[in-house]
């Protein structure tokens, strides 16, 4: 018996905490006590509603004075700051700016790699079978050409080096 009073207690307790919350936490019902003008460069858009000293205002009004997205979906409310024209700008360069820098890098690889077969058909002068990029030199022209071509590639990519540096400081 004692079980069973405790018991209803105890639920009665837990029961009439809750209820008390949920009484405290809603507005519904409760009296508005004042207003406030709201208005967005000198101009009225929306009033707010003073009750138990908390201003509340139409939240789609204060979305679009403020630029955000609203979406509702059932009982749910979401916002999302949109973007401005200056961060659409900026990351749109931003991105420009990694093209050309992937562009800078891969050109820049690429120059390594034909120095390196440049360096060894200098070094080597014949023919590979295996990789067609060696050739023979049949006469000085062409090792005049090959030593021109490596002087070329190395100005290129100590260029493409320092653009590089520029973006990534850029970046």
């Amino acid at each position: 018996m004692k079980k069973r009073v405790i018991g209803s207690v105890v639920a009665v307790l837990l029961l009439g905490g809750s209820i008390g919350f949920a009484a405290g936490t809603s507005i519904i019902g409760s009296k508005v006590t004042g207003t406030y003008s709201i208005e967005q460069n000198g101009k009225k858009i929306a009033d707010a509603a003073i009750i138990n000293g908390t201003a509340y205002v139409p939240v789609r009004v204060m979305s679009e004075a403020t630029g955000t997205s609203l979406s509702v979906e059932g009982r749910k409310i979401t916002l999302e700051k949109n973007k401005d024209l200056t961060t659409i700008i900026s990351e749109s360069l931003q991105d420009t700016v990694e093209m050309q820098l992937l562009q800078k890098k891969n050109q820049l690889a690429k120059n390594e790699d034909t120095l390196k077969i440049l360096a060894k058909t200098l070094e080597d002068g014949y023919e590979d079978e295996k990789n067609s990029n060696y050739f023979k030199f049949e006469s000085t022209e062409g090792f005049v050409k090959t030593t021109a071509e490596i002087k070329r590639l190395t100005e290129e990519n100590e260029k493409l080096k320092a653009e590089i540096s520029g973006l990534e400081a850029q970046n």
